[in-house]
């Protein structure tokens, strides 16, 4: 687990790469009606806006807040390695 102060640190530290991503984006999109009348136009529009690299970005972001609340913390959000041994049947 991590400590409160590491976990400060990372909540910082992440608050300050979302205020870049939002400093690059320097447009404002705003939308305004009933919740039920809304479809996923605006939000398809907003992240095409913003291009790749803060779609990848807030992506990552999400990945790193999932992986921090499980047992593991984020110290364990790296690639599943595991062993296998394959061999060719012979006959």
């Amino acid at each position: 687990m991590l400590s409160p102060k590491s976990a400060a640190r990372r909540r910082v530290a992440a608050r300050a790469k979302m205020i870049a991503v939002q400093k690059t984006a320097a447009f404002t999109m705003e939308r305004y009606g009933r919740l039920p009348d809304m479809d996923r136009s605006f939000d398809i529009e907003y992240w095409q806006r913003l291009g790749p690299a803060a779609i990848f970005e807030a992506a990552w972001q999400m990945t790193v807040d999932a992986h921090a609340l499980q047992p593991g913390g984020p110290n364990e959000l790296r690639l599943r390695r595991t062993v296998e041994n394959l061999q060719r049947q012979r006959g």
